[in-house]
């Protein structure tokens, strides 16, 4: 990549990642997330963190009675999610601009709430899984699907670049600990909250 072609801004952020995040569904697929999300034929399902809004229409083609609502901060990917789900004929599915540290919907709400990939970028776990809580029925479910120590699976096969990358995953705590949250530290972090595992 030449010096003129380095975009400065984190490429999360630009017009084109909703359209990686939908390359990326493609990729993992949504039979298995489906299967061990086992929505009921008329749930009303949350689905936090929804991106491109991919797996929210694929929920919302598993559930013609359902209702399902996806919700990011990113309006740009609110926006795009809105877009495909109209341009595909979706009609149970709605899309809303919002804060997972502040759910815009009513306690109770849903009988499903969906969120993958991103508990591990939140640095107030327990907060947005009080509010998972918070708007998911008595009684109702909350699947979660995040990297488990993601971070720690990358392995430099160049020595020099292994070398030169040491000091800085010394610093930033890669080899002691760890950035994000792997699956069994938010485990740790539900019961707090009373959400039974």
């Amino acid at each position: 990549m030449s010096e003129s072609e380095f975009n400065p801004q984190y490429v999360i952020h630009s017009d084109e990642e909703p359209l990686r995040l939908e390359r990326q569904a493609r990729m993992y697929g949504t039979a298995d997330d489906l299967r061990f999300l086992a929505p009921g034929p008329s749930d009303h399902v949350l689905d936090v963190g929804c991106g491109s809004g991919s797996m929210t229409r694929a929920i919302a083609r598993a559930l013609p009675k359902g209702k399902v609502f996806g919700l990011d901060r990113e309006a740009t990917y609110i926006d795009f999610a809105r877009r495909k789900a109209e341009a595909e004929q979706i009609e149970n599915a709605r899309f809303e601009v919002g804060d997972v540290l502040s759910l815009p919907f009513p306690d109770g709400t849903f009988d499903l709430l969906w969120s993958k990939h991103l508990l591990q970028w939140v640095g107030q776990r327990r907060q947005a899984l009080a509010e998972f809580k918070r708007v998911t029925r008595s009684g109702g479910r909350i699947v979660c699907c995040n990297f488990d120590r993601f971070c720690l699976a990358h392995y430099l096969l160049h020595v020099v670049l292994r070398r030169r990358s040491s000091p800085l995953n010394t610093t930033i705590g890669i080899e002691g600990s760890e950035i994000h949250s792997s699956a069994s530290q938010l485990l740790r972090r539900v019961e707090p909250v009373g959400i039974p595992r």
